[in-house]
């Protein structure tokens, strides 16, 4: 029985975005974390629900953990200080088989189908639709509505000296994407979509030091497109490796934000009746547009993340539960101290379908 590997988000990769609130942050690379069995769609209503525990740390002149008390940023040329958080996500996966070969779904903390990004959130609620075919190929199409209230970012990321002020933002995404295009390796995904924040005030908190043009060129509304392209062989009985290659557009307000993002990534998965594990390696140069005039000169960045993770079906011989662990590590290099960021993020949790 031949497995078809739906190339998705991975949960961590959520659930990392999820506490981070870091201003054009990049979600890791979609990975080989989730998997199906080619065997024949279950008809009619299965969902999934799970409860994870999350903690982490890292490194950032924004302190990414969402807490009780804003962070203050005593300078703009400060080195990162540490931060670290701990909390609890339930995730929820409603899915309705249309036949033996289609469906559709609700994802709600568990996106699965929607497609990697570079933006300031990553999606945490979808709908999803998914077709597959005698070949073993499959199309997938998902989409991302706005939920009011769901999404925040810092009203004026420049603020120095007083807590940073969250200001409501809002997101909706259209992704799409073909599996095993033809019973061949290669697969494509893509998306499109758009990013708001309500009451962008980047720069005022400067006053005199820039002038109308150089605050416009700090705005931050965006709408954006990646493509990727990718390759899954197997390697051995139940061992597979993925490569890789995307490109992400985000065209800014503000020309100072406005970026292109091309990567590579790499994945090992092993996937068996009882236990999927998989590790994934990603690197993205991002090379900014037009001059940030907060620093006088123009941003550029290398993005690095390292992600592992083991699902294991069954533990206690308890049918139709599966306790899963992630880890993710992630480095932004840029050539502003500003920007600079390292995050570990650690999930452990149980999942259970019915």
């Amino acid at each position: 029985m031949r497995h078809s590997i739906i190339v998705t988000t991975s949960l961590i990769s959520i659930l990392g975005n999820i506490l981070s609130a870091n201003a054009i942050a990049q979600s890791s690379t979609s990975v080989l974390s989730k998997s199906v069995l080619s065997e024949e769609q279950k008809q009619g209503l299965n969902s999934k629900i799970g409860l994870y525990i999350v903690s982490g740390s890292g490194e950032s002149t924004r302190n990414q953990s969402i807490d009780d008390e804003n962070p203050t940023i005593s300078s703009l040329d400060a080195s990162p200080t540490d931060y670290d958080f701990s909390t609890l996500i339930p995730t929820l996966t409603i899915n309705y088989g249309l036949s033996e070969s289609s469906s559709l779904s609700l994802g709600i903390f568990d996106t699965g189908l929607t497609s990697n990004s570079l933006i300031e959130n990553q999606s945490l609620v979808a709908i999803s639709a998914n077709k597959t075919f005698v070949d073993g190929s499959s199309v997938w199409m998902s989409l991302t509505p706005n939920i009011p209230g769901l999404y925040e970012s810092w009203q004026d990321p420049y603020l120095t000296g007083k807590p940073l002020q969250k200001t409501d933002a809002s997101l909706n995404m259209l992704a799409a994407g073909a599996q095993y295009i033809f019973g061949t390796p290669f697969s494509i995904a893509s998306s499109i979509g758009q990013h708001h924040i309500d009451n962008d005030q980047a720069g005022i908190s400067l006053g005199n030091r820039l002038n109308k043009d150089q605050r416009k060129q700090l705005q931050r509304d965006t709408t954006f497109a990646d493509l990727r392209l990718s390759a899954t062989m197997s390697i051995v009985n139940n061992l597979y490796v993925e490569a890789g290659i995307s490109h992400f557009r985000a065209n800014a307000e503000g020309n100072a934000n406005s970026f292109d993002a091309n990567g590579v990534d790499i994945s090992l998965a092993y996937l068996s009746g009882s236990i999927d594990m998989y590790i994934s390696a990603k690197v993205d140069r991002i090379n900014f547009e037009s001059s940030n005039p907060v620093f006088n000169r123009k941003r550029e960045e290398d993005k690095y993340n390292i992600q592992a993770g083991l699902s294991y079906k069954n533990p206690f011989l308890w049918k139709n539960l599966s306790a899963d662990f992630f880890v993710s590590t992630s480095n932004r290099d840029s050539n502003i101290t500003f920007y600079d960021e390292k995050n570990t993020t650690l999930a452990v949790g149980l999942t259970y379908a019915f």
